[in-house]
């Protein structure tokens, strides 16, 4: 009877010491977790910092009218390989929120058919620049305003375009939007390149899974599975059907109910200029001299008055005597971050003078949150965009503008 009482005394220590081997194990890899998003965070944000620059002063100079074509093409293939680096970086930062689970959708209204001429301007180069065939197929409306994740569809349509390219020598890539039923649309990329193995499509949207043409592996190996994850988090389907040598076709189909809003017209390739009775200023406080003159540039242009500040204790000095229509304020700086300057202005001027938008290079939607919740008007990520700083800039101040076609 002892002897089983041992054994038994022996069989318990045995699981305590195993469970708690095991909360131990679970325990480091939530801290590996941790410290792997963290350092991806702080990587993306000291990453996207020098992108904004790139991106932000290729956009202005793009607006130059004396610019010859041969020049608007050079600033468009900078453009376009800033863009293409970005999709990289979210790539990256996407796949770790995928295995956090932290995941989720952001929905908004947004015209569909602006996104697919965005993407078709974006890869039309470079299938000019390898001699290929760019083409088009599309709904006739020339306006398609639908409610649904914007950043996440274009990033899908921008891994399957960049596919496309990366992997034909000749014939012609076709991107194709149809509508099934009011609210169902089917979205294609077919290309006519080297195809897939029928034994790589059953792993291909498998993470880190190359596509290997002989001996070299191409790409980062996450495309493929940021875009199935995607596509399955706004409960849609994607498919592969492919021939080696022949081609291959990605279908996505989504369900995107009509706009909850009207959208604000607004065009990235026109200049926009505030009418001439509209009197707007801005004040912009951020630590990076190249952020705050992209910022300055595009705001002056649109012909509003500007001041920067390098840092909250400057952005006070400034107020002491000037308030602005609107104050652009970067969230991380040193000493005193945006956040707090932001609530300490408050506490001095009140909220009724001035709109604040937050600036930031963080792409989380809970920074997001956080920051919108504290009761700031507007969240800008960088790199900026000049379409969308418009479109801030008429919902926080409710301003029109004079625009100029390109």
């Amino acid at each position: 009877m002892r002897r089983e009482h041992d054994e038994l005394l022996k069989v318990n220590r045995a699981f305590d010491d195993a469970r708690r081997e095991a909360e131990h194990s679970k325990m480091l890899a939530v801290e590996a977790n941790q410290a792997k998003s963290r350092f991806l965070a702080n990587m993306s944000h000291e990453i996207r910092t020098p992108l904004n620059a790139i991106l932000g002063y290729t956009q202005i100079l793009q607006r130059e009218t004396s610019l010859t074509a041969d020049q608007q093409s050079a600033f468009q293939a900078i453009r376009d390989s800033g863009e293409h680096l970005l999709t990289l970086i979210n790539n990256v930062l996407n796949i770790s929120r995928v295995e956090a689970g932290r995941m989720e959708l952001e929905p908004v209204d947004f015209d569909i058919q602006t996104v697919i001429r965005q993407i078709s301007d974006m890869f039309r180069l470079r299938c000019e620049q390898k001699g290929l065939t760019w083409r088009v197929e599309t709904i006739e409306d020339p306006i398609i305003p639908v409610h649904g994740d914007e950043n996440k569809i274009r990033q899908v349509l921008v891994n399957l375009c960049g596919n496309a390219v990366k992997f034909t020598d000749i014939g012609c890539i076709t991107l194709r939007l149809q509508r099934h039923a009011e609210d169902r649309y089917v979205i294609e990329v077919e290309d006519s390149g080297r195809g897939i193995e029928e034994d790589r499509l059953k792993i291909i949207f498998e993470p880190f899974n190359q596509s290997h043409h002989g001996d070299q592996a191409e790409g980062t190996g996450l495309g493929l599975s940021i875009t199935k994850r995607h596509v399955e988090l706004m409960h849609g389907a994607i498919e592969v059907t492919s021939k080696p040598d022949v081609g291959t076709c990605f279908r996505v189909e989504l369900t995107l109910p009509p706009a909850q809003e009207p959208l604000l017209d607004i065009d990235q390739d026109t200049i926009y200029r505030l009418n001439t009775d509209t009197l707007l200023s801005a004040l912009i406080v951020d630590d990076n001299a190249l952020n705050r003159d992209v910022l300055r540039r595009i705001l002056s242009d649109m012909g509003m008055e500007v001041r920067v500040a390098n840092s909250a204790s400057e952005a006070f000095y400034v107020l002491r005597d000037w308030m602005p229509s609107i104050i652009f304020m970067d969230v991380r700086m040193p000493g005193v971050d945006g956040v707090t300057a932001t609530q300490r202005m408050w506490d001095m001027y009140g909220r009724d003078q001035y709109r604040v938008v937050m600036v930031s290079a963080s792409v989380f939607q809970e920074d997001k949150d956080r920051i919108l919740d504290l009761g700031v008007d507007d969240f800008i990520e960088k790199p900026f965009k000049i379409d969308r700083l418009v479109s801030c800039l008429k919902k926080t101040l409710n301003v029109e503008f004079d625009t100029i076609e390109l």
